[in-house]
């Protein structure tokens, strides 16, 4: 049994083969697993895996995650490649890359989405960041609308590559009210501009989060609890919007640039200005 992708009513769709629905029950229980029993959640993914080899591309997806989690870089790659190809493989002659679509709002077509991004995630994490580009534009290209976020892996992948003509264009394209593009807009106008323009950049960039400054000055750097919710020992809320989760998040992922003392020297500079404003 393989899944399908065809043109209903003008839009393509992903089917699949009904009998996959009685694994519903097992699946979403292995997904809640994932982050605190790795092992169980992968014996009940490769139970599901082993009856549809051909078919159940979330299963692939999350199992892949759940490798990535205990840093098995093998098996995790191996896993996402296999999702990615299992729905690649069912695209007809008549799908035209570019320019048709699969849109998210259709349930369906989300594992095929998933694999993809999954996919760009895994180079990411094997340091093959061209690669990634790769699979990532193409995941934007299926749905531009982009409701998982792939502008944010993209964003960074360009600056790890040193793709700067690439990065100011996505800057441009996208103009997104986040911690990545705000703080972004500065690091990419200290590497290019020697930080001319930062005094009109900071403004924005510490109205949504002021900790990461604060975070980027530092000498010392120590990971944040994380926020649980009460009863729900396992249940991790992640980096709220202007937290100091999301402040040591940001930096964890550009400690590259933020370590290099010409590029912190900037941020000493901005602060000194703004400790000075807060005087008068």
């Amino acid at each position: 049994m393989k899944p399908n992708l065809q043109n209903i009513h003008g839009e393509w769709i992903f089917t699949f083969p009904t009998e996959i629905e009685d694994q519903n029950e097992s699946f979403y229980n292995a997904i809640d697993l994932i982050d605190y029993n790795e092992v169980k959640c992968q014996r009940v993914l490769k139970s599901i895996i082993n009856k549809f080899p051909e078919c159940h591309i979330d299963a692939y997806v999350h199992i892949s995650i759940s490798f990535r989690n205990q840093n098995k870089k093998h098996q995790s790659l191996i896993y996402a490649i296999s999702a990615y190809l299992i729905g690649k493989n069912c695209f007809p002659d008549k799908f035209k890359f570019g320019k048709d679509l699969l849109k998210w709002t259709h349930l369906s077509n989300r594992p095929f989405l998933r694999s993809c991004q999954n996919l760009g995630l895994e180079y990411m994490h094997h340091e093959n960041y061209e690669r990634a580009i790769e699979v990532l534009k193409e995941n934007i290209e299926f749905y531009k609308g982009d409701n998982q976020g792939n502008r944010y892996l993209l964003l960074e992948c360009f600056f790890k590559t040193h793709r700067y003509k690439d990065l100011g264009r996505h800057i441009e394209l996208y103009q997104d009210w986040s911690a990545d593009f705000l703080y972004g807009k500065i690091l990419f106008d200290i590497l290019i501009n020697d930080g001319k323009n930062i005094q009109e950049l900071i403004g924005d960039a510490l109205d949504y989060n002021p900790h990461i400054l604060s975070q980027i000055l530092k000498e010392t750097h120590i990971k944040p609890n994380p926020i649980r919710i009460k009863g729900e020992p396992h249940f991790d809320v992640g980096s709220p919007v202007g937290s100091i989760q999301e402040a040591y998040d940001y930096w964890e992922k550009y400690r590259t640039f933020y370590n290099q003392e010409e590029i912190k020297s900037h941020f000493y500079k901005v602060n000194k200005t703004l400790l000075k404003k807060s005087r008068k």
